[in-house]
């Protein structure tokens, strides 16, 4: 457990440096977080890292629940790409 919050971490603060290194990356990071503003920044940062491209990120229980979707089965979630 501890090497997975420390592989998240050092994920964490790669992205961070990589964003604020020049403007291009810090309006790609914006691009991504503004499609998915109701997440914190920190999640923001880890979704961006894994998958710039998302577009609507919700827990599996909100997807099930209240939007009728299901996930086929085997499919892997944004936090488990990297981990």
């Amino acid at each position: 457990m501890a090497r997975k919050y420390e592989l998240i971490t050092d994920l964490y603060y790669q992205t961070i440096n990589e964003v604020s290194e020049n403007a291009d990356s810090w309006k790609s990071f914006l691009k991504t977080a503004g499609r998915n503003f109701r997440l914190r920044f920190d999640e923001q940062i880890l979704i961006y890292a894994q998958r710039p491209d998302a577009i609507a990120v919700l827990e599996i229980e909100k997807w099930n629940n209240r939007f009728g979707r299901w996930v086929n089965k085997g499919a892997k979630g944004i936090g488990n790409k990297s981990f």
